[in-house]
């Protein structure tokens, strides 16, 4: 009999969460585990292998939705019989923990994606976790700093959780100089001009404030392309007009395939408050970019000790130093510094290693 593991999710929306989750399933599915998907809400933008299959509960933000939610999920968990339930982010860890204190004959295992600061605005759902995830058998976050902070705000204790890094499948990564030449002729870019990535959220979380306001500040001829939407994205596109920076940053919006931009990128810069452990950066380095991101979270630990890229949180000027050194680095120096860093990233931080790391804990 084939060993059963279902994933509960919000949604399969394009994302860094959504990717590691495809990533695993899709991974363990060829080594013939029976996989289902459980979806929170009906959005829905990566297709999963033919062997995963989908299931969405159509939940919405009301009470009466979640109670259906709930029945119509313990119906299929009893159903499917799975060895293992495996949710990921907080909506699905109230679902999975919740639905456990009625039916629980599996190894319940609960994965966070992110590094808490004691936020206000997520102090509820955090007390609530701290009273729920006593269901599960084991918590699971995503860099040694982000488990950390959870143990430090007493949310886990520390005997119930685990670094468990993420990976991503190296052979859909790599740089294509086609690519950067036709997408840079797209966007009117000139050829002596460095161009500045940022992939993800627009959110608060993101400070996408500390980059604009570094690239005000950055000398020479640039372009700043910004991918990605969020609630942030309409106050952040006033102040760049308010900037008279229109035309030197670019909002590109929602790109269900970011990857072909990290071969046009001269450096991909993530300006976050807080982080876990970024799948952006993961995939920046597969492909080759140089990354200069804020030293939080987990960040640091994607990277050889010592480098020289990570800047001070929320600090724009020395988010501009880093920047400014690595679009004035000799190109025989950016070839090697690519190359350490993605030696570096291969050893921990591929879908083989995530995949039989994620097989021992399930097992």
């Amino acid at each position: 009999m084939a060993f059963k593991i279902i994933f509960v999710v919000p949604d399969l929306k394009v994302g860094g969460v959504t990717s590691i989750v495809k990533n695993i399933s899709e991974g363990i599915a060829n080594y013939g585990y029976e996989v289902t998907v459980i979806t929170l809400f009906n959005k829905k933008d990566l297709d999963l292998d033919k062997n995963v299959k989908i299931i969405s509960l159509n939940v919405n933000y009301n009470l009466i939705s979640w109670l259906f939610g709930l029945y119509n999920y313990l119906k299929i968990i009893k159903d499917i019989k799975p060895n293992v339930v495996h949710s990921h982010t907080m909506y699905s860890h109230f679902l999975t923990c919740i639905g456990a204190y009625f039916f629980k004959a599996y190894k319940l295992i609960c994965s966070e994606h992110g590094t808490y600061m004691g936020e206000l605005k997520f102090y509820k759902r955090m007390n609530l976790f701290r009273l729920l995830n006593t269901q599960a058998d084991l918590i699971t976050n995503v860099s040694q700093a982000s488990c950390n902070s959870y143990v430090e705000k007493g949310i886990v204790p520390e005997t119930k959780i685990r670094t468990v890094y993420n990976g991503i499948n190296l052979n859909h990564y790599q740089f294509c100089e086609v690519d950067r030449i036709s997408y840079r002729k797209s966007l009117n870019i000139m050829p002596k001009e460095k161009v500045i990535g940022f992939v993800g959220r627009l959110s608060k979380e993101k400070n996408l404030d500390n980059l604009i306001k570094s690239a005000t500040l950055l000398e020479g001829s640039f372009k700043l392309l910004i991918i990605g939407t969020g609630d942030e994205e309409d106050r952040l596109k006033k102040e760049v007009d308010k900037l008279k920076m229109a035309e030197k940053i670019l909002f590109l919006g929602e790109v269900k395939d970011p990857r072909p931009y990290y071969s046009v990128f001269d450096v991909l810069v993530l300006s976050s408050n807080t982080e876990g452990l970024p799948t952006v950066i993961l995939e920046a380095i597969a492909t080759k970019c140089i990354v200069v991101s804020t030293d939080c979270g987990g960040v640091r630990e994607i990277f050889l000790k010592g480098y020289p890229y990570l800047a001070k949180v929320n600090n724009s000027y020395d988010l501009l130093k880093k920047i400014q050194a690595i679009l004035l680095l000799d190109q025989s120096v950016t070839e090697i510094l690519k190359d350490e860093c993605y030696c570096e990233m291969v050893k921990k931080f591929s879908q083989d290693e995530m995949v039989n790391t994620w097989m021992t804990i399930y097992a």
